[in-house]
Parts: structure tokens; sequence; C-alpha cells
């Protein structure tokens, strides 16, 4: 957007066509009417010539573009994309500030990291190359020793041979357990019997990283333990409803993995005598 803007600026000596784009819209809302008082809310109809460009501005109001300059022949466009101006993340509803201001390349470079290795800042804080989902502990007998992987082996009770997740999920899964889950960990429940997780392999095919999730605890394990999850304290309702979020993408991943999820341990129980 900023360079979109820098680009009209520059090309604002062009000459006005007297030919404008028309547009039946309603549902237009022109206040304050500064701009849109004058040439802007006034013109039309418009042929774009070929090889050029109809510029508009995300802001009708206050937009310099193409209703007062004219047409942008594509030889002026000599912009390249190099910096995030603005970024929010739909699914957290937050604004990514960590992103903003970030070079393109650098935020590919990261991305590209993924299977080399994450950045030392942030979970899992140390090489990867795949990921896998599983379902386990399905007689409930894990409580406190929780552990999805003991010894650099799968626990026993691990069903299967899990599921490998695609770059995308992978990504979703940093991303999330890269915030503030300090409550999640904590648990909004007072018991935690996991029956999923999620495994990092490295290149040795060895786990280097987990996660274990109780969705009907509302709780979750990371190992190696979050730097500074923060301090957990009394949780308030919109705290509550957040967490509740980030949860429901850890199990939209292993919805999409085709693993059941079931609401009580007895399902879990129940599910386990059919596999036998």
């Amino acid at each position: 957007m900023l360079y979109f803007l820098i680009v009209m600026i520059f090309l604002s000596l062009f000459l006005i066509n007297p030919l404008l784009l028309l547009l039946d819209e309603p549902y237009a809302i022109y206040s304050p009417p500064d701009m849109a008082e004058g040439r802007g809310n006034h013109f039309g109809p418009a042929i774009v010539p070929p090889d050029s460009f109809f510029m508009l501005g995300d802001n009708r109001n206050y937009s310099f573009d193409s209703r007062f300059f004219g047409f942008v022949e594509r030889s002026q466009v000599i912009g390249k994309l190099d910096s995030i101006y603005w970024s929010w993340d739909e699914n957290t509803r937050r604004i990514r500030w960590e992103r903003i201001g970030s070079s393109i390349d650098s935020i590919v470079e990261s991305s590209s990291q993924g299977r080399e290795g994450e950045k030392q800042n942030q979970w899992p804080y140390r090489e990867f190359e795949y990921v896998k989902a599983y379902l386990y502990n399905l007689d409930n007998q894990l409580h406190a020793h929780h552990a999805l992987v003991k010894n650099s082996q799968l626990d026993k009770t691990v069903v299967g041979k899990g599921i490998l997740l695609t770059q995308k999920q992978v990504d979703i899964i940093i991303e999330t357990t890269n915030q503030d889950i300090a409550g999640l960990i904590q648990g909004l429940s007072k018991s935690y019997i996991p029956h999923h997780g999620f495994v990092f392999y490295n290149k040795a095919h060895q786990p280097a990283a987990y996660i274990t999730l109780c969705f009907d605890c509302e709780a979750i394990r990371v190992y190696p333990e979050i730097k500074s999850p923060g301090k957990f304290e009394e949780l308030s309702e919109k705290e509550i409803k957040r967490l509740l979020h980030l949860l429901d993408r850890y199990r939209q991943i292993i919805n999409e993995s085709k693993l059941p999820i079931f609401d009580t341990p007895f399902q879990y129980q129940e599910y386990g005598k059919g596999l036998r």
C-alpha cells in the first residue's frame, strides 16, 4: 500500500482523462465528502486503454487516484514488492506487529527455514524436518506421566504410524504455539488426560519436540517448554475466549488428519476397545 501511494504521487502530473469509470454504488458513504464532492464523485463512464491501469485508493474520500490524475501506463509502473505494510491474522483476530515493516525477502527466507531449523527465539527452538499428528492414551492411563515421547521413542500407547502434516499445518502449529498460550499450558480445567499430539522429527527421524493435547480438558503441554510463557493469572472471559480459539486451531489440524476427537475419556476407551 505504501509503495502504491508513492507511485500515485509521482504520477500525479498526468493529465486528467475526461472519461472516468461510473459505478452504481448506493451503499457508498461519503463522510466527510472532501475529495468526493469534486471530480472524484462525479465522473464516467470510462474505457481503460490497453497497457494502462486505473488506479484506485482504498479511501475514496481522501485518495488522490486516477479520478484526478488519469490512467497510468504499464511502462510507468516500476514498483516492486519490498516490505509488509499491514499484517492481520484472521484466525486469531489480531495484528501481527512482528511482521509489519518486515521485508518480503526476510519473510520468504524465514518461511523456507521451517524445515532447516526454526529461529532460536521461537518454539520449537531446534531444527526439524517434518511433523506428524498422533492419537494415543486411549485407556486413559497417562495422567501425570503423560509424555508422548519417552527416551526418544513414542509412547507404547500410540495408535498407528501417525499422520504426516503439510507445511501449512506445521506453520499454523508453530505460529499458534509461539503466541501467549500460558493459560492453555496451565489448563482451563483441573484434569489432564491427553489423547492427541504433534511430534516434530529431525533429519535422523528422531523426535525433536512435541505437543500433547487434551481437548476435553481444554489444555496442552509443550516440550521443550515455552520460554517465558507469561505469568498465569485468573483469566477473564475475553482471555478464555481467545485461548479456546487458539485451541481450536490445533483441533482443526487434528480433524484434518482424520483422527477422532471425543467428548469424554470413556469414549476414547470404548474406541480403543474397538481397535483390538
